[in-house]
């Protein structure tokens, strides 16, 4: 409610699903028919896996590496696949693939030194949007269940978000 409260406030509209089968001068059109004539376009492109990553025998049907909680490859033996090329719902960002590569690197060195216990990725989604007036609203959601995202507003979260980017900068540098 108060991510589409915002963006209605800032005229703003979310149109999901849109497939493009036409871009005109002014205008797009969907597969469906319908059309757009924004001012300005955001658009999110369809995404596909890698083909070579087909060949190994361990991919869904858009191409993508299907891969467990400790980030090993299902199907095979000491492989791990992270980033991109994974089949995990819900966007792909770079965070995520940092912690994913994290969770793989320490499985590696298990199986290596035959030490330590599993560790596990956690898909959630979590961000901080600005809204241009010093507020901003946080959006947080596990990705692997059903329940309820969290959704909070106000100007505490700003701030967080910077400290988390100083945190995130000394932790990965």
């Amino acid at each position: 409610a108060t991510l589409s409260r915002t963006l209605m406030e800032e005229q703003i509209e979310y149109v999901p699903n849109f497939s493009v089968k036409e871009i005109k001068s002014n205008h797009l059109i969907a597969t469906d028919s319908r059309s757009l004539t924004p001012n300005l376009l955001m658009l999110v492109p369809p995404f596909r896996g890698s083909s070579a990553a087909a060949r190994l025998g361990a991919t869904d049907a858009d191409g993508y590496i299907n891969v467990d909680s400790t980030m090993r490859v299902v199907g095979l033996e000491r492989i791990y696949a992270v980033g991109d090329c994974v089949s995990f719902g819900g966007p792909k960002l770079g965070h995520m693939a940092v912690r994913q590569a994290e969770v793989a690197a320490a499985n590696v060195a298990a199986q290596i030194t035959g030490e330590g216990a599993p560790s596990y990725y956690e898909h959630n989604l979590t961000m901080i949007l600005e809204t241009g007036d010093g507020d901003s609203i946080y959006f947080q959601k596990d990705l692997w269940s059903d329940e309820p995202s969290s959704v909070r507003q106000g100007r505490f979260w700003s701030w967080a978000k910077r400290v988390h980017q100083k945190y995130w900068k000394a932790t990965h540098a």
